[in-house]
């Protein structure tokens, strides 16, 4: 807990310090493919699936000081896994 104030005071006196603060927003979009590696039952196999709805999200950069390189980064994203099972015997 200690160490956590400790960095919250940290951040506070760099914006503090800073000059200027930059802010960057942005959309994210994603199109991914993925497979269950996790052995399943007898009888069963898995396959590659791409998923049905792309990955879709906001990221947002808050950039504390230009000189230092320090900042924030927070990424808020909707996204969903998906695999295929398959019955080896039909």
């Amino acid at each position: 807990m200690r160490s956590i104030v400790l960095c919250g005071v940290a951040l506070l006196c760099v914006i503090a310090t800073s000059s200027a603060v930059e802010v960057s927003l942005g959309p994210t979009l994603a199109v991914k493919g993925t497979v269950n590696t996790v052995a399943p039952g007898n009888g069963f196999k898995t396959g590659f699936a791409l998923n049905n709805m792309p990955d879709i999200g906001l990221t947002t950069r808050i950039m504390l000081a230009k000189d230092m390189g320090i900042g924030l980064l927070l990424d808020v994203e909707s996204t969903g896994y998906g695999y295929i099972v398959l019955n080896r015997f039909s």
